[in-house]
């Protein structure tokens, strides 16, 4: 039998399963009563050998909501749920789900328009919700993603922003030495301490006063689940200084340093983009121009400690693009 407790405005359930005790908490009472009922409807099933008759779709809410949120990347996995779950594979039966089912959605993504390296994205994900439903949950016996055909990655992008497009970019941005008061304004505070800390865009986002100390800033939680401390530059400084105010004493730990949501940087980096006639650059390609310079100043080792890669391979081949120009005058 469950029980249920209120604590904030928040359900928590508690549940017997097979003589194991499980727990969870939800917004609200049905949210938690609904749960009970899966929990109690998949365990009948699987004392009697058969498996929970479920849809793909149920596969990916579950684990929207209980993988995806103990993740850094929990937004992007967020919003890439929601748009398969609208895919005709969504709808498919977890008994009947099949190899050819996944070369379908791919034939469909590239058709819309998706490349082959962010349908190996996708990929990536559908697999892995294959994986917890055969391993914890029950809910598949196969992943008929291991048995379909990857398509090809596309080539790595190697885009970086010229000196004259930040130049122009901070000019539309509205960018000054004080404290900046618009949206545009802080954009471009992101943009430049970016380039100078190479920090992912959500850990900008996600940034609080209480992060950052003396030369350094603490991020509590990278994509990749670890914590790391990003070493600050002299004008990576300069510029929290000036984001600081003349009032210091008023922020408190918790405040956020730039005020802004990733949405709210794609949103407006667009328009900025597009005041200053810039095609085909992405906010995230600053990240590149970042760890560039900076491979200039530190050994591969530190760079993959400074921008959180485990593997140094994609932190070669993804991000650093230095000029054959500049690596012939190092020669000289």
């Amino acid at each position: 039998m469950a029980t249920y407790t209120n604590r904030n405005g928040r359900w928590r359930v508690q549940l017997q399963v097979n003589g194991t005790r499980k727990s969870k908490t939800f917004p609200s009472k049905s949210h938690a009563q609904q749960w009970v009922k899966m929990m109690e409807r998949d365990t009948a099933d699987l004392s009697v050998g058969v498996m929970p008759a479920k849809t793909f779709s149920d596969l990916l809410e579950r684990y929207d909501r209980e993988v995806s949120v103990t993740k850094g990347g929990e937004r992007w996995e967020h919003v890439r749920i929601n748009k398969l779950m609208r895919d005709p594979i969504a709808n498919i039966s977890n008994r009947q789900l099949s190899p050819q089912d996944v070369a379908d959605w791919r034939e469909r993504s590239a058709k819309a328009g998706l490349s082959g390296s962010s349908i190996r994205r996708e990929w990536g994900l559908l697999s892995a919700v294959c994986e917890r439903a055969i391993r914890e949950w029950g809910w598949l016996k196969d992943n008929p993603f291991r048995k379909a055909t990857k398509p090809k990655s596309n080539p790595d992008r190697t885009r970086r922003p010229t000196d004259e497009e930040i130049i122009e970019l901070l000019k539309v941005m509205g960018f000054s030495q004080k404290k900046p008061v618009l949206v545009s304004q802080r954009l471009a505070y992101m943009m430049l301490f970016g380039i100078e800390t190479a920090m992912r865009t959500s850990e900008m986002c996600s940034m609080r006063w209480g992060n950052v100390g003396a030369k350094l800033v603490h991020i509590p939680e990278s994509k990749n689940g670890d914590a790391r401390d990003v070493p600050l530059s002299k004008y990576a400084r300069e510029l929290l200084e000036t984001l600081r105010g003349d009032d210091p004493d008023k922020l408190n730990a918790d405040d956020s340093v730039f005020e802004m949501k990733p949405s709210q940087v794609d949103a407006n980096f667009r328009k900025a983009k597009k005041k200053a006639n810039i095609e085909d650059l992405h906010f995230h390609d600053f990240r590149r121009e970042a760890l560039t310079r900076l491979a200039k100043k530190l050994s591969l080792m530190e760079l993959a400690k400074v921008s959180g890669h485990r593997d140094t391979k994609i932190l070669l081949n993804v991000y650093y693009r230095p000029k054959m120009d500049d690596i012939a005058d190092m020669l000289d």
